[in-house]
């Protein structure tokens, strides 16, 4: 292992990632008092990122010094004058690489191109070292190849650490890649326990891209500490990479210290090879997880799955557990220590986004809300494992997140309004543990908890506690709490009783595609479900389809028992659903919308429309009247509808004539867009025997020229790859110390 490069991870911490490197008296240097060891002139992410690397090898400090850049025919570009310390390695950076290394680095302005020239070092008007790369027309010797990003211009040392410097640049310089380059993580797995209580290791996944650097530690910083993956464990026969232990900054091996209770922050470090510059990384930050559960990269992004392969590609992904639990609610959650006490429901002047409630954590240690859902007047927002509230402190939220899509908070102004706190459980069943209703909510007050009881609030006080308030506010009269989730006659309300508080009924599925044999016209679905406690009856309930809800049913005599689902087909309804752009909602007797579905796009054959841990989603699972199971819909399914022969046209047709059948007042609906087809295309359709237009000789050349094409556009890449192929060197075996 290259002594400097482990330098390079020592050195390495959250406050101050990098600083000049001082280095000691270097032996055997009578070749190279003064000279240029490092020179990048493109980065990963930006072709602004430079550096150039100096070492002063002398006992005396150089003063006046001048770096200058030739362009390939030699004329003179950027330059910087500077002083460099006795027996020490002075860098130069570009403005795009200053932020990550705030100090102790000289300005470099930017310009140098990465295919061809020339960096001199100019003592007292005398050039003393340079080095050309590509077609550079100054150069010693011959000039070293060109660099690509991820890469730099590299001196060459002996084993004793001198450098060397015979005058020939492409005989004392090599391309290197930088320590990390080539490698990305692909899985985390952080717990210590599987879904079945056994123990497991904590383990990073790490894919290795072709020409990776394996022969260097890679720097990975972990909650803001800086560690090591050894290059020895890096080296493997294959593209994947299982890591279960790193180095500390004594080189000493430790565990993957990796949290199990709270989010993970790990960023690659990647650095210059003599200079200590750190180069540009994004970082990466896993939530908590469940025991059985994984955060793995997909093509989509980063997701939580329960289907682990560490040490395997490609990722798997399974949002349920394999095996569902024997019975809803076992699941471990922090929701009963949580608290509604306080909600703005309407706030002075616009209400979207300002809107808000107040939670509280009713214990001395942090409070995850992972499990934990909300529900306004049938609205269900469901929390993102990661969200915390503080001990013993308020959580005021304006928006809830449940880890890959945020919803503003949206309550009613009018009427009678019910809103519910509780958990999830692991069937996706709501379980209420704190109801409240109110009345006719009051411009500018909010909606406060006291010891016996609720009453509007003016001033709201978010993140205070409301027994502070000043005196002289109205006397508080007396409201019940919990609230009950069906009507009652309430004290403090005026003496009124709501009458139409809406039970907690959601829509939570749709099937608008059916899978043949079954058909449109029979077959497609609409899955409501009870959230309540007790049985609801639906009599004078409406359902809506279409992407204006153009499309209504009003439900007779239907009763949903607690716990249990309420199917209603298009056989049996009349209703449609729209292959493209559609939707579909649930109002109350009196007309207010107590449910309503996300909007969706294209629907393929058979994937039904589905709130899956409070997200709607496609699965190719539909499950009419039990709990919703996520399956992947693959896109090779798409491609292979798209290209069958089966109308819309005659699809279309035959369920507009049903839905005018059953339903006269109906406004009339317009062409369900199904597949959508060219005049001359449904043309084809329905004259079979019509030849096509193009002849097939055409598109044999068509196709030819686009390969030429193709070959033409990707000849640099083609020829960077086979160059890296060969420059390849041979990776060296280190063992971690």
């Amino acid at each position: 292992m290259k002594k400097w490069v482990r330098r390079v991870a020592q050195t390495l911490s959250l406050l101050l990632l990098v600083s000049p490197m001082q280095a000691g008296a270097v032996i055997e240097l009578a070749d190279c008092g003064l000279c240029i060891i490092e020179v990048q002139t493109q980065g990963v992410n930006d072709a602004s990122e430079e550096y150039i690397a100096i070492a002063n090898l002398s006992p005396q400090t150089k003063t006046g010094i001048l770096v200058q850049y030739l362009s390939a025919a030699g004329t003179k570009g950027s330059k910087a004058i500077i002083d460099l310390p006795a027996e020490s390695i002075t860098t130069l950076v570009s403005p795009a690489l200053k932020p990550a290394n705030p100090t102790g680095t000289n300005n470099w302005p930017p310009g140098m191109s990465s295919v061809s020239g020339t960096v001199q070092i100019i003592d007292q008007g005398n050039v003393v070292d340079q080095v050309g790369w590509g077609l550079a027309s100054v150069r010693e010797g011959t000039a070293i190849p060109a660099h690509g990003k991820g890469e730099s211009l590299v001196r060459l040392q002996t084993e004793t650490g001198a450098f060397i410097d015979s005058g020939n640049n492409n005989t004392d310089f090599q391309v290197d890649a930088h320590a990390c380059n080539g490698l990305s993580l692909n899985e985390i797995q952080p717990l210590l326990l599987d879904a079945d209580g056994n123990d497991t290791l904590q383990a990073l996944e790490i894919l290795k891209l072709t020409g990776a650097a394996v022969d260097i530690d890679c720097p990975l910083l972990i909650n803001g500490t800086a560690y090591s993956i050894a290059a020895g464990d890096l080296q493997s026969n294959t593209g994947v990479v299982l890591i279960t232990v790193l180095l500390d900054a004594q080189d000493s091996e430790v565990p993957l210290p990796l949290l199990t209770d709270a989010p993970n922050t790990l960023q690659f470090i990647p650095s210059s090879f003599f200079g200590d510059i750190v180069l540009p990384s994004g970082s990466l930050t896993q939530p908590i997880l469940l025991p059985g559960q994984s955060h793995a990269k997909f093509s989509s992004g980063w997701k939580i799955t329960y289907a682990p392969t560490l040490g395997q590609t490609p990722n798997k992904l399974l949002t349920t557990p394999p095996v569902p639990a024997p019975t809803p609610g076992s699941i471990q959650d922090d929701c009963a220590d949580i608290v509604m006490n306080e909600f703005m429901p309407n706030p002075v002047g616009e209400d979207t986004a300002q809107e808000w409630i107040e939670l509280i954590s009713t214990r001395a240690t942090p409070v995850f809300m992972a499990n934990c859902a909300l529900i306004i007047n049938g609205t269900q927002y469901v929390f993102a494992a990661d969200q915390v509230i503080n001990p013993e402190s308020f959580g005021v939220l304006k928006e809830v997140s449940d880890g890959s899509t945020t919803r503003n908070l949206s309550f009613r102004n009018s009427g009678a309004n019910l809103v519910s706190f509780g958990r999830l459980s692991i069937m996706s069943v709501f379980e209420a543990l704190q109801t409240v209703q109110y009345l006719d909510a009051l411009e500018g007050q909010s909606w406060a908890r006291f010891d016996d009881g609720w009453r509007w609030l003016n001033p709201s006080t978010p993140g205070v506690n409301n027994s502070t308030q000043p005196t002289g506010v109205p006397a508080l009269e007396p409201t019940e709490f919990p609230a009950p989730t069906t009507p009652t006659e309430t004290p403090g309300l005026g003496g009124e009783t709501p009458s139409e508080l809406s039970p907690q009924i959601i829509i939570t599925e749709l099937l608008p595609n059916p899978s043949p044999p079954a058909t449109d016209e029979k077959d497609e679905f609409i899955e409501l479900y009870n959230l309540g406690t007790d049985a609801v009856d639906l009599d004078g309930y409406k359902v809506q389809t279409g992407s204006n809800y153009s499309y209504s049913f009003t439900v007779d005599s239907q009763i949903i028992p607690a716990g249990s689902y309420l199917v209603l087909t298009s056989g049996g309804t009349g209703l449609t659903l729209a292959n493209t752009a559609g939707r579909a909602r649930l109002l109350d007797p009196s007309g207010s919308v107590v449910s309503e579905t996300d909007p969706y796009e294209d629907a393929d054959d058979g994937a039904a429309w589905a709130l899956i841990n409070g997200v709607w989603q496609w699965t190719s699972s539909p499950t009419a009247g039990s709990s919703n199971i996520f399956t992947v819909v693959l896109a090779v399914a798409q491609t292979a509808k798209k290209a069958s022969a089966k109308t819309s046209t005659s699809k279309t047709k035959a369920k507009t004539a049903k839905v005018k059948a059953a339903k006269a007042a109906k406004p009339k609906k317009a062409a369900k867009p199904k597949k959508a087809t060219t005049a001359a295309n449904t043309s084809s359709l329905n004259n079979p025997t019509q030849p096509s237009s193009l002849h097939p000789g055409v598109l044999v050349v068509v196709g030819g020229l686009a390969l030429v094409y193709a070959a033409y556009e990707y000849r640099h890449d083609v020829a960077n790859a086979l160059y890296k192929f060969r420059r390849n060197r041979e990776t060296r075996r280190t063992g971690r110390l």
